[in-house]
């Protein structure tokens, strides 16, 4: 019995599925949707990875060029001479990074910062040497005393705009601190100042420093560390 003489459609079981029942488009739509966040997301992160290996290159580029600030800053103080040489002083920190800003020889570093704050934005694998790094800088060794093997201080960063999010020119309160010891290379030992003063065909410095500097992120703050070294010539 024809129930809709006047609509073909109504009685013919093949018609009844050339179309899209309700439950059925909203699974189709769910599926699209799931699709595009999909895709979105995937987007999404190969953004961040992008961002990430900009600023992972713009730092190892900054890092290079500090590198090249410390070993002109060890010959500097040495060219003063002999009588005047400390290996190291903070006029010489005192310099232009070239093309990332400037870095100032300071010893109240993070002062917005409390050894507690620390202690809740710093990751647990740095939290002591950012904290001793704090204290640190309070206390430089930068003197006359030729007879001292070893310098000691820490740098501000200058923060730059527009610099990649992720390396140490893109935060706030950025700093280092630097550790330099005079070398005879001919044995590998420690020399006073004055010896790498004047003996600079075979005397140079060894020079650890650690960067320290903020990263956003979902949980907030967090602070990072990167640590190096270098050998250079007195020469």
């Amino acid at each position: 019995m024809k129930f809709f003489p006047n609509n073909p459609m109504a009685n013919n079981p093949m018609a009844k599925n050339r179309g899209f029942t309700l439950p059925g488009a909203l699974v189709l739509v769910g599926v699209i949707s799931i699709v595009i966040f999909g895709f979105l997301k995937t987007q999404s992160y190969q953004v961040q990875v992008q961002n990430l290996i900009r600023g992972k290159r713009a730092g190892q580029d900054a890092r290079q060029i500090f590198e090249a600030s410390l070993t002109k800053a060890f010959r500097t103080a040495l060219d003063a001479g002999a009588g005047v040489s400390k290996c190291f002083n903070t006029a010489a920190l005192n310099s232009a990074l070239p093309g990332f800003g400037t870095m100032t020889f300071a010893t109240n570093v993070l002062s917005t910062y409390s050894t507690a704050a620390l202690s809740q934005i710093a990751p647990k694998n740095a939290q002591g040497d950012i904290i001793a790094a704090k204290s640190g800088c309070l206390t430089p060794r930068m003197t006359d005393a030729f007879s001292d093997q070893h310098r000691y201080g820490c740098v501000n960063f200058q923060k730059i705009a527009g610099a990649p999010v992720g390396n140490f020119l893109s935060a706030d309160g950025a700093f280092s601190e630097i550790y330099v010891e005079a070398r005879d290379f001919r044995t590998g030992g420690a020399i006073s100042c004055a010896q790498a003063a004047t003996t600079k065909s075979y005397s140079g410095a060894w020079i650890l420093y650690a960067i320290y500097w903020a990263v956003p992120s979902a949980e907030g703050t967090l602070w990072q560390v990167t640590k190096g070294a270098i050998n250079v010539s007195s020469n």
